[in-house]
């Protein structure tokens, strides 16, 4: 794959942002290699971060893009947008290295931007009622990779007004009783934007990136690593999904697509930690770790 289908693909989303007024930056391993290493070739996708009060101009983008043949995957495949939108790339982009991009929507409160990964919980009984979940809002949709095809004939059979009924339930005692791996992140880092070109092409990055990328990534940053873990830096807390209410919460309700998600590559789950990491993560935000 030549960088010149890179360089495509970036003009064209940059176009589409820009034509948004969407306040946005390169984030997370974009970020990193763009910066550590001034080139983005291989990647397993493409990462943006904005604010969730940006939210409306990028469901904006999303309708612009599904028109030009990407396909947009909300949250996980639920029926509302909180703080991450996964887009497929379409083809004819002949992007071969990576298939897909990553918005990052964070919400900011007492000088913390954070993302509560409300489909990724802790727990594996939080997995799967996160999986039910998504079936009861997406029965047409081809789910049987989610629960399995008996799971999943039988959620379908449920009449539609008791299938949202339950739904509404079990989110609910969901985000009352689980938590989740959140990213927390100083918003200061995100308050002040600077510049970088990227294959000649001008993206905003956090103005202090070396600082950010240390507190993302841990002091090894710098050295390209292939057994990277979350739990490296100190963004990661566990939290209850209910500490963020009310007007707090900002989050859209959309409506489900129907594709088959491409088969993800296979890459090592950083999300499942060893109890060493546990502990370490719990001695970063102890006041807010419920056990």
């Amino acid at each position: 794959m030549s960088r010149k289908s890179v360089t495509n693909l970036l003009k064209r989303l940059k176009t589409v942002f820009d034509k948004y007024e969407v306040c946005y930056w390169l984030d997370a391993g974009t970020l990193l290699k763009a910066y550590r290493d001034s080139d983005i070739i291989p990647s397993s996708d493409l990462d943006f971060g904005t604010w969730q009060t940006e939210i409306d101009k990028v469901l904006l983008v999303c309708d612009e893009l599904k028109k030009d043949g990407f396909r947009i995957k909300h949250q996980g495949f639920m029926p509302f947008v909180e703080d991450n939108i996964k887009i497929y790339i379409p083809a004819k982009y002949s992007v071969s290295c990576f298939d897909s991009f990553d918005i990052d929507l964070y919400g900011e409160l007492n000088g913390e931007a954070f993302r509560r990964n409300i489909q990724r919980p802790i727990k594996k009984s939080g997995k799967f009622i996160v999986k039910i979940y998504q079936e009861l809002n997406n029965s047409d949709r081809v789910a049987v990779r989610l629960s399995g095809r008996i799971v999943h004939g039988l959620l379908k059979k449920i009449p539609c007004k008791l299938r949202a009924a339950l739904s509404e339930i079990i989110f609910i005692v969901y985000t009352e009783l689980y938590m989740s791996a959140w990213h927390v992140i100083p918003s200061s880092y995100f308050m002040k934007l600077t510049k970088m070109k990227l294959y000649g092409i001008d993206f905003k990055i956090p103005y202090d990136t070396k600082s950010y990328l240390q507190y993302r990534y841990g002091e090894a940053w710098k050295v390209p690593r292939s057994n990277w873990r979350h739990s490296d830096g100190k963004m990661i807390r566990f939290r209850r999904f209910n500490r963020i209410r009310g007007s707090n919460r900002i989050y859209r309700k959309v409506s489900s697509e129907r594709f088959v998600e491409i088969a993800p590559r296979k890459v090592k789950d950083t999300f499942n930690f060893t109890e060493r990491e546990i502990k370490k993560i719990k001695s970063l935000d102890s006041h807010a770790y419920e056990s």
